[in-house]
């Protein structure tokens, strides 16, 4: 499972108030399937192996889309 950032969280908080939650989480979870079954990782930002420089920027992406092997993406911050 995907470790979300905060602000993520805060997101996913404000759709359980507004009772969206549950489509929110059968769409996660079929994208996530679906990438499975391509060949394709997911990783969010905050994890480990998010490049550093794309962190830094003012609005980098919630989460990467990776095929093949990952080692261009293990700068570490």
């Amino acid at each position: 499972m995907i470790k979300l950032p905060e602000r993520a969280q805060s997101q996913w908080r404000d759709f359980a108030r507004r009772g969206e939650q549950s489509e929110l989480a059968a769409w996660a979870q079929a994208e996530q399937q679906h990438c499975k079954d391509a060949g394709i990782r997911l990783l969010a930002y905050g994890e480990d192996e998010y490049p550093r420089l794309l962190a830094e920027i003012s609005r980098p992406p919630p989460v990467l889309y990776i095929r093949g092997p990952s080692r261009r993406c293990t700068c570490r911050r």
